[in-house]
């Protein structure tokens, strides 16, 4: 994983010769400190290729202590989560991308049900106007000829009257 040679060999070498520094502090202050008190730590960190090129991985240091809670040696484990970091980031791009269209489409949609509210508005002005003057107009002529029409002409002028204010109401 970092690029060593088997011969060259990792024991007995400093943690900042494998980590970059802001992993070396973290394993150094962090790590070893929660590891020599409870026995283990596990983190993110990186380490650094041979080449330099930092390796983001997941790192477990465990201690092995005597009887009497002294530590014999240490020991760390590093996984690479290079494939995991780059799936990740990923999916951060793709959430930024639909927070980004989910607020353009609800702005759209906020925009667009202003518009049906204005228009809503306006059609409910425009049909009570005329709906008004059907209305008046039918009592005005209930009124004119009371009594005097058979029974289909009155139940008609009922109707009219009736729709009237249904639709009244429904605008």
């Amino acid at each position: 994983m970092l690029g060593l040679a088997e011969q060259e060999g990792i024991r007995h070498r400093h943690i900042r010769e494998f980590h970059p520094a802001w992993a070396a502090e973290k394993v150094l202050n962090e790590g070893i400190s929660t590891t020599l008190s409870v026995g283990t730590w596990s983190g993110e960190t990186a380490l650094l290729h041979r080449d330099g090129r930092e390796i983001p991985v997941s790192q477990v240091i465990l201690a092995k202590k005597t009887p009497e809670g002294a530590v014999e040696w240490m020991a760390t484990v590093a996984r690479d989560i290079t494939e995991r970091k780059r799936i990740e980031d990923a999916i951060h791009v793709l959430n930024s991308d639909l927070e980004r269209r989910v607020a353009e489409r609800t702005a759209e949609l906020t925009a667009l049900n202003k518009e049906l509210e204005a228009f809503s508005y306006s059609v409910s002005h425009d049909l009570s106007a005329p709906l008004r003057n059907i209305s008046g107009f039918a009592q005005l002529l209930q009124k004119r000829v009371d009594g005097s029409l058979d029974e289909k002409t009155e139940r008609y002028l009922a109707t009219i009257s009736d729709e009237t204010r249904r639709m009244g109401t429904l605008i």
